[in-house]
C-alpha cells in the first residue's frame, strides 16, 4: 500500500508544475492528504483550526507528509530535471558569502569609531560606509568573475549595476551624515 501511495504521489503531484507554482502550503498539505485518502480509503482532512484535530491525527499527518517530502527529495537527488523544476541549486555560494564579511566589518568599524566620538548619526554613517564597501566588493567580483552568487547575480552587467547602485547610495549616505 505504501508503494502505491508513493507512486500515486509521483503521478498526481510531483509532475504538476502548475500546482507547485500556484499552491500554498495548505493546498499542498491537502493535496498530499487527498492522495493518501484515495490510496488508503480514508477520509482524513486537516481542519482549519489545528486544535480541533486529535493528537493521533497530528502524528499521522506528519508521517504522511514526511513520507511525501522524502519521496520528492529522493526524486530530486537522482533526476536533474526534477531539481531544476523544484528550483534546487547545485551548491551554496560560499566564496561570495564569506566575502560579504568585508563590507559588514567595514561598517562595524566605522560605527565603533563614530560611536566613540559621540557622533549623532553613527548608524547612518556606518550604513553608508558598509554600502560603499559593498559596492567595491561587487565591482571587483563583477570585473574578475562576472557574477556574485550570494545575491544570485549571474551576469557581469547585473553585478556591476548593483555595485554602482550600492556605491552611489553608500557614498551619498556617508557624505550627508559624516561630520
Amino acid at each position: 500500500m505504501v508503494v502505491k501511495y508513493v507512486d500515486d504521489l509521483n503521478a498526481q503531484l510531483l509532475v504538476r508544475r502548475d500546482f507547485w507554482q500556484t499552491s500554498t502550503c495548505r493546498d499542498a498539505v491537502n493535496a498530499i492528504l487527498g492522495v493518501c485518502n484515495e490510496t488508503f480509503g480514508l477520509s482524513f482532512k486537516v481542519p482549519i483550526d489545528e486544535a480541533k484535530m486529535p493528537v493521533a491525527g497530528h502524528d499521522l499527518a506528519f508521517a504522511l507528509i514526511q513520507l511525501a517530502t522524502l519521496n520528492f527529495a529522493y526524486n530530486a537527488v537522482g533526476q536533474p530535471t526534477v531539481r531544476k523544476f523544484m528550483g534546487i541549486r547545485r551548491k551554496f555560494p560560499w566564496p561570495s558569502t564569506v566575502a560579504l564579511l568585508y563590507p559588514f566589518v567595514a561598517g562595524i568599524s566605522v560605527y565603533q569609531e563614530a560611536a566613540a566620538s559621540a557622533h549623532p548619526s553613527s548608524g547612518l554613517t556606518a550604513l553608508g560606509h558598509g554600502l560603499a564597501n559593498l559596492g567595491y566588493l561587487l565591482a571587483a567580483s563583477g570585473l574578475l568573475f562576472g557574477r556574485f552568487g550570494a545575491f544570485r547575480l549571474r551576469s557581469r552587467r547585473a553585478t556591476l549595476g548593483v555595485a554602482l547602485a550600492a556605491f552611489l547610495v553608500g557614498t551619498l549616505i556617508t557624505n550627508l551624515f559624516f561630520p
